[in-house]
């Protein structure tokens, strides 16, 4: 029986290594695909990553071009003030009053031919009525923003011009037709656009002109002007960093870009979490796989044992059975020598027989001659009586053979009942196995639920990660972008010291030039230029152009683009100053997250560390059967004050765990330990030798302390310690019988408990 079942046992682990090899092939194709996922994954975030950088960049222009909308920037500083005025206002007019630059929109391609073609005119300020101009020029003066010009609706009429027939010229159109506005502006785009023209460059321009006799206005789309009459605007334009127009379009084509990377964004964050969710699939299936493996490798380990024992088993029974096969034959050999034996004692004791009854007739006979005769007689009767003697102890030799036969048969008739019994204790080990099977199938179930929970954990693990790196990241890109922010904000502030100062010294000299005006011709500057009269005399001419130029020269040399960069570095300033609020506001936000943080942790140390140390002194006075412990912690920060360990040992003073001998120092970290385990238990606990320095008697103690936590907490110890392997419940131990090769053995000592109750 146990020939079958040995044979059963190695074709199961046959079937088991198959299994096993099929299982590694799926485990590294697993395996495979695992990485190439994660590398899809890794470039996809790369990727994501870029976006998200991009549209942060995006974000930041869209808000620097909202800004100065919002702030009218670009536009003089009298329609500015008005305009904030108006808007910040419950003014009648305040929804109904519009800028030119607000109300024309260039179609693509001609933004810079719309701006430069309206110059200033894009200021104008476009009114219901002239009476609300009227209005409207009265609050400027009241308020002192300056002058502006106003468009009436009810008033201003304009016209197109006809597109001209060319024979040599190319236009692209009319201005007009070129861009885009409400219906209820019609007069006002006709005004201003209507007899404007727009060609590709300047030849054609030219070419245009000539044929055109030099009546209309024509603009380039590079910003170059032929004026009515012949005169020309051109030259390299100053790249501002927006115009008022380009500003509109580039905040469109932001919006448009910015929701288009949204989506695109939107879409590979998709990807990216298919590719995370089929990642933790595979990741799951690979766990699988590899947990089957050991499964499988444990139950193979068991297969191999059992069939050992199986071995082990039938080589004794036959080297027992060969024992008795040979003891069987020896005692029939020496009952059969026994039985000749007796023949022969049997023969002898019938002829002494006959001999002793000759002996008798022989006596009758010569009784007359006994005396004669009487020592031959004595010779006779002493050799008959050591024949009865040597019959007698033939006899009892006899029966002494006969007892050995019947022992032998009885000890045959033992060993095969101990047969019997083996085979029976052999179907008993089968059962037990398939009990075992069983339990092994229980167990399987609850590792899958504990590898479903651990997986759950690991998840949220995961994800606390890489939330703590995303605020660490921040964290590091927030404190570079102040620093340099910082930088640029002193460098800017004393460029800006610099560029106001010259600005004062412009304004005082423009306020003197208009003064003088004001004062000396009682005009103002739009008046004067409104009632300037013709040259008539060239000497009085040249007077005048000298004295003029003297008044020129009086005045000094003048930064003409000093205001434009003022107001360029006015707006990069503000831009710079919202930037540094929001960081500032930010990086506040972030020390109180850092305080409120720093005082949860406070918080949890302190009550934890109560916890720890009651526990601390618990465990300490179970281990030590008695005793006190405490951990003392150091002045300064709790978060980063030293703790020691005072302990006092059972009849011993209170002093630090540094004057303590090794056995004490190591039932004493122990303690700490378990304190620790306590507090926070764990699924299981892996030891490695922790009570190698212990003596016997604390061996013990470890051990039955080890015993209460192990209700709770599964404890894998690595030991040699007679004590700690009597309380375990399995053994594992790795021997080498012959050299070179390993062999695992192992023992479950509480079934063994169980079974001897």
């Amino acid at each position: 029986m146990n020939e079958m079942a040995k044979s059963e046992t190695e074709a199961e682990i046959f079937e088991l290594k198959q299994k096993i090899e099929l299982y590694e092939k799926d485990l590294v194709a697993r395996k495979d695909d695992t990485k190439k996922v994660t590398e899809e994954m890794t470039k996809l975030e790369s990727v994501i990553k870029n976006m998200e950088y991009e549209l942060k960049g995006q974000e930041s222009q869209m808000n620097l071009l909202k800004n100065l909308e919002e702030h009218y920037e670009g536009y003089t500083k009298s329609v500015k003030s008005l305009m904030t005025f108006l808007k910040g206002s419950s003014h009648r007019l305040a929804t109904k009053v519009h800028l030119v630059g607000e109300v024309i929109k260039p179609k693509d391609g001609y933004a810079q031919a719309l701006e430069v073609a309206l110059g200033s005119q894009v200021n104008n300020i476009i009114t219901p009525t002239d009476q609300d101009a009227k209005v409207l020029i009265d609050l400027l003066r009241a308020r002192s923003f300056g002058r502006a010009t106003f468009f009436p609706l009810n008033v201003i009429k304009g016209t197109k011009a006809k597109d001209p027939l060319l024979k040599k010229g190319k236009l692209l159109g009319n201005l007009l037709d070129l861009v885009e506005f409400d219906a209820g502006f019609m007069g006002i785009a006709a005004n201003l656009l209507g007899r404007i023209f727009v060609a590709r460059n300047m030849e054609e321009a030219l070419a245009s002109a000539k044929e055109m006799g030099y009546t209309h206005r024509i603009v380039t789309l590079e910003g170059d002007i032929i004026n009515a009459g012949g005169s020309m605007t051109g030259g390299s334009i100053y790249k501002k960093s927006s115009g008022i127009f380009s500003r509109k379009k580039d905040l469109e084509d932001l919006l448009a870009a910015n929701s288009e990377l949204k989506e695109k964004r939107l879409e590979e964050l998709a990807e990216k979490q298919g590719l995370e969710k089929i990642y933790q699939e595979k990741l799951k299936a690979e766990r699988e796989a590899s947990y089957v493996i050991q499964d499988l490798q444990m139950e193979k380990t068991k297969l191999q044992e059992r069939r050992e024992g199986f071995v082990k088993d039938l080589n004794r029974l036959a080297g027992i059975l060969k024992e008795a096969e040979r003891s069987l034959a020896s005692q029939k050999e020496e009952l059969v020598l026994l039985d000749g034996e007796l023949e022969r004692i049997e023969g002898k004791i019938k002829e002494h027989l006959t001999q002793r009854l000759k002996s008798k007739d022989y006596l009758k006979e010569l009784k007359d001659k006994r005396t004669k005769e009487y020592s031959e007689y004595d010779l006779l009767k002493q050799e008959v009586m050591e024949a009865s003697v040597q019959e007698a102890t033939l006899i009892e030799a006899y029966k002494g053979k006969r007892e050995a036969i019947d022992k032998l048969k009885v000890s045959l008739k033992t060993l095969e009942s101990s047969k019997s019994e083996l085979e029976k204790e052999n179907e008993g080990l089968l059962i037990e196995i398939e009990e075992g099977q069983n339990a092994v199938a229980l167990m399987k179930k609850t590792v899958e639920a504990v590898k479903n929970e651990l997986q759950c954990m690991e998840k949220i693990l995961d994800e606390m990660a890489m939330e703590e790196v995303r605020d660490k990241a921040e964290m590091k890109d927030l404190s570079a972008t102040v620093r340099t922010l910082d930088e640029e904000y002193h460098v800017i502030d004393k460029e800006l010291f610099k560029v106001k100062d010259a600005l004062e010294k412009l304004e005082k000299e423009n306020q003197n030039l208009l003064n003088k005006i004001n004062d000396e011709l009682n005009l103002t500057l739009a008046e004067a230029k409104e009632e300037r009269v013709p040259m008539e005399d060239k000497d009085l001419f040249r007077k005048r152009m000298n004295t003029l130029r003297k008044e020129i020269s009086s005045l000094g040399h003048v930064n003409v683009a000093a205001i434009e960069e003022f107001r360029e570095v006015s707006e990069h300033r503000t831009f710079l100053s919202s930037q540094k609020e929001d960081l500032e506001k930010a990086k506040l936000e972030l020390k109180e997250i850092i305080m409120d943080m720093t005082l949860r942790m406070r918080t949890l140390f302190t009550e934890n560390f109560k916890v720890m140390n009651e526990n601390f002194n618990d465990t300490f006075r179970r281990l030590f059967q008695g005793g006190n412990a405490k951990l003392i912690l150091g002045e300064g920060d709790i978060l980063e004050a030293p703790i020691e360990i005072s302990v006092q040992p059972p009849g011993k003073k209170l002093q630090n765990i540094t004057l303590m001998s090794g056995g004490e120092k190591v039932l004493s970290a122990i303690a700490l330990t378990f304190a620790i385990l306590r507090m926070k238990p764990t699924p299981f606990c892996i030891l490695d030798e922790i009570e190698a320095a212990l003596d016997d008697a604390n061996v013990y103690r470890f051990a039955e302390f080890l015993s209460e936590f192990a209700r709770e907490t599964q404890f894998i110890l690595i030991t040699h310690r007679k004590g700690t392997m009597e309380s375990a419940d399995a053994l594992y131990g790795v021997t080498m019988e012959e050299k070179g090769i390993s062999k695992i053995v192992s023992m479950d000592l509480s079934a063994a408990r169980r079974k001897n109750g």
